[in-house]
């Protein structure tokens, strides 16, 4: 069956290093997205392993080892390993935008406002979807008092002006257990919505897992 994705992974070349209890092992990562990863390393690891990985010598990272298989080439053996994130920091996120070529963007005119929202708390995400709501919804509203008419503000959306940004993804904490077994799994992820996270961990975990539990991480 084709493994679907919800979270667009991204191809790159870092430096990497597996961290396995007292073990390290050197590794080259791959891939990155908001769901998991892959990376190159000389060890197997078992599905449901956990290790640290240190990227770049700076970026940290928990996650648990979900898939591996040996590479076919002459030489050591060499295995590639999918990983689910259990616990990440915003420095990850920052090293996904950045390999997937997104650098923050200075904030536009006619998105000012969006600019003057806190980053955190309840009420800051209220007027965020609000922001959106009136983005998509009622584009009139949203726009500043100086901007020109209707029609020339319509004449300039025809002629390619760039959309409002999307709202950034929220963290989210997922309780996993194997339907047919005794395991269970803690999993991190960035997703829009709470539906959009239990969706992305079931399509990176597979059918024979289901989703116990939900709730933003910290």
């Amino acid at each position: 069956m084709k493994e679907r994705r919800r979270a667009p992974r991204h191809r790159c070349r870092l430096r990497a290093e597996i961290r396995c209890g007292s073990q390290r092992y050197e590794a080259s990562l791959l891939e990155v997205s908001l769901s998991g990863l892959s990376l190159q390393a000389g060890v197997a690891l078992a599905q449901g392993d956990p290790v640290e990985l240190a990227i770049e010598g700076q970026v940290r990272v928990k996650a648990l080892a979900w898939h591996a298989h040996r590479l076919k080439r002459p030489g050591p053996a060499a295995y590639k390993i999918g990983m689910m994130l259990a616990e990440v920091g915003p420095d990850y996120e920052a090293l996904v935008a950045r390999v997937a070529g997104r650098p923050a963007a200075r904030p536009r005119p006619e998105a000012a406002t969006a600019s003057r929202v806190p980053a955190a708390g309840p009420s800051a995400l209220s007027a965020l979807r609000a922001l959106n709501g009136s983005a998509t919804g009622n584009a009139s509203e949203a726009a500043p008092a100086r901007t020109a008419s209707a029609p020339a503000a319509r004449a300039a959306a025809r002629r390619g002006a760039p959309p409002l940004p999307s709202k950034r993804p929220s963290w989210w904490r997922l309780r996993l257990e194997e339907r047919n077994g005794a395991r269970s799994r803690v999993v991190t992820l960035a997703a829009p919505t709470k539906e959009a996270a239990v969706a992305g961990s079931l399509a990176e975990a597979g059918p024979d897992w289901e989703v116990l539990d939900v709730a933003p991480a910290s």
